[in-house]
């Protein structure tokens, strides 16, 4: 498993190769390593060193179809349609993006993450309406719909 990206407190880089061992669970249709017990944690390994891996860049049919769900991806030249939707109490929200090809059926969510102090820039918190995005990150799921979650304000640019 390579990390793609966010904040750490194991003293891990952003590449480093590791191995976890945990309870596999489900949260929200998606796989993710719990807790053995309510005070065993899962465990870090540290591999080694590495290199983040260059995103693959896909279109929105393949992130709504999460073809490359777990993996670093790059949707280039989106454009936004939908300002922030989805209520939360911690400041994180959704947008919906629509790629070049124009297929509504094929417009996706990116999910931008509440910022705190292990993350205080996240992404910017400010986007544009119709304006066109490049953005890499992480493609995951909620529920039944899939999800690109950036790491970092380098992972949305705007055009």
């Amino acid at each position: 498993q390579d990390i793609y990206g966010g904040p750490t407190t194991l003293g891990l880089a952003v590449g480093d190769s590791i191995r976890i061992a945990g309870i596999m669970g489900i949260f929200s249709g998606e796989q993710e390593i719990v807790r053995f017990s309510t005070t065993q944690p899962p465990v870090v390994f540290r591999l080694g060193t590495g290199t983040v891996p260059a995103p693959r860049v896909v279109t929105g049919a393949e992130i709504k179809a999460r073809t490359y769900e777990g993996q670093l991806v790059q949707a280039v030249d989106d454009s936004l349609r939908a300002l922030p939707s989805g209520t939360s109490l911690n400041g994180a929200y959704n947008l919906r993006f629509l790629d070049p090809a124009g297929v509504a059926a094929d417009s996706f969510t990116v999910r931008i993450e509440a910022q705190s102090s292990t993350s205080p820039s996240v992404v910017p918190r400010t986007f544009w309406q119709l304006r066109r995005y490049d953005i890499t990150g992480v493609l995951g799921v909620f529920g039944t719909g899939a999800q690109l979650k950036p790491r970092s304000a380098a992972d949305v640019v705007p055009k």
